[in-house]
């Protein structure tokens, strides 16, 4: 009994010392310069009257765009979540629950089943440059930690939404709306919503240009955990 209460001090011990740890990592890890800078640089684009599109001039030929997420209609913010994060609301930024489930999912399959990125780990990764590696993976939590400290959730959304890729060379859901759709994301239905949403995954592997059968299951996909939800 005495042994078990040691081990259990010791294990108290070092997950307080893991904590302090990644509280001072986290502190001395510099917020994300492109976060710092506002949304990212669209590409100009011209209009008739009619509001139809004339031209558009990319940044080295990659299509982007912003918008704000109060312009955005409910279900396109649901799919995004149902997508990606569902617990984004209510986790610090690492979602300890999703990497223990891929973890054993990855054990059971001998093979990695699925991911246990989140939403903020994503923009991570689109802001702050790191290498595939596992070193990499950490400071990439960091940095999202980093994040969720300067940010508020709509703020992390509303970033997440206009850094993302979400396609081959097209970066930013307004852009993805009207490469994919031709109109402002504002205007997206609910099965349109839910396609782009899915694309961040596998921006080519998705691409509805290059396959529509493997884009329009993955919105499938997101449109079932919807209906699941209650959404």
């Amino acid at each position: 009994m005495k042994r078990w209460r040691r081990f259990g001090i010791v294990l108290l011990g070092l997950v307080g010392l893991a904590l302090i740890g990644i509280f001072i990592l986290v502190s001395l890890e510099p917020f994300p310069e492109k976060l710092r800078a506002g949304t990212p640089h669209a590409s100009l684009r011209v209009f008739d009257r009619q509001g139809r599109l004339l031209a558009e001039v990319t940044r080295e030929g990659e299509r982007s765009g912003s918008v704000r997420l109060a312009e955005l209609p409910p279900h396109l913010v649901q799919a995004v979540l149902a997508a990606e994060d569902a617990r984004f609301r209510s986790h610090p930024g690492v979602d300890v629950i999703a990497m223990l489930r891929a973890a054993g999912q990855a054990v059971l399959a001998r093979r990695l089943v699925s991911g246990a990125s989140t939403i903020t780990q994503q923009l991570a990764r689109a802001v702050v440059e790191r290498p595939r590696t596992l070193r990499g993976k950490l400071h990439e939590m960091i940095v999202a930690l980093r994040i969720e400290r300067e940010l508020d959730k709509d703020q992390i959304l509303e970033a997440y939404l206009n850094y993302i890729e979400f396609g081959p060379r097209v970066r930013g859901l307004d852009a993805a709306s009207r490469a994919y759709f031709d109109k402002p994301a504002a205007r997206l239905d609910l099965a349109e919503s839910a396609l782009l949403v899915g694309l961040p995954r596998g921006p080519s592997l998705y691409d509805p240009t290059r396959g529509v059968e493997r884009a329009t299951r993955r919105r499938d996909r997101i449109l079932e955990r919807l209906h699941d939800a209650g959404d």
